[in-house]
């Protein structure tokens, strides 16, 4: 027998996939996250892969490639780049200005 997708799809199947992410995504997805919640009714946040490296790098990850954040955001995620990205607040996590 063949099942499409929806035909299959459960709330359990749902957050088993949910869960079932790589590392890097996880760990991406809880700092935009975190972001997010600390900057209350915001709907748009802006960043470019080295944010995201430097974020990675303060919470102890090492060795993550702009290849692999790239193809996170691109492929899994599918954000497509800013066409202007001259200008945006930037984070710094562990830092206090």
């Amino acid at each position: 027998m063949r099942f499409r997708p929806e035909q299959i799809a459960t709330p359990a199947l749902l957050r088993v996939k949910r869960y079932h992410r790589n590392k890097l995504e996880g760990e991406v997805a809880q700092i935009l996250l975190f972001l997010l919640d600390n900057r209350g009714g915001i709907l748009e946040e802006s960043f470019c892969i080295s944010d995201v490296q430097d974020w990675l790098v303060k919470k102890g990850w090492r060795g993550q490639d702009s290849a692999a954040i790239r193809r996170l955001l691109q492929d899994t995620w599918k954000l497509q780049p800013s066409p202007n990205s001259n200008a945006y607040l930037q984070y710094r996590i562990g830092w206090t200005e």
